[in-house]
């Protein structure tokens, strides 16, 4: 198992319930978080400090989603970033793949699979 202390993840969520649970699923798993309620504050944030991964809440609008992803991979191309969604689409998950996603996740969360995927995203 991947060393989680002083991994700093960004968190990023519109919706409070989302962002207070993965923080709270997070913390509880050793993993340092830095929480934002928009993703403008978690974009200006990345130009002062360099996170191990992003989990951000995948945009109800599709192009905001992709322009997210693509605005966090144009300042750190390495950085990881996985989405979590309620309202899973097939083709709006391919389209943050494309953008730069790592992964794409269908809320409610299953502890076990954003661990693994956060875990295998620093890894790589």
């Amino acid at each position: 198992m991947l060393s989680t202390v002083m991994s700093n993840i960004f968190i990023s969520a519109r919706d409070s319930q989302l962002l207070d649970s993965l923080k709270e699923l997070l913390d509880r798993a050793g993993f340092t978080t830095t929480t934002f309620n928009q993703s403008k504050s978690m974009l200006e944030e990345l130009s002062k400090c360099r996170p191990k991964c992003i989990v951000a809440e995948a945009l109800a609008d599709k192009h905001e989603t992709i322009e997210m992803v693509r605005a966090i991979k144009e300042k750190i191309p390495t950085v990881p970033v996985i989405l979590v969604t309620s309202q899973a689409e097939l083709s709006h998950a391919m389209d943050a793949i494309r953008a730069g996603a790592f992964d794409f996740l269908e809320t409610p969360i299953v502890d076990r699979l954003l661990i693994e995927s956060l875990e295998h995203a620093i890894a790589s």
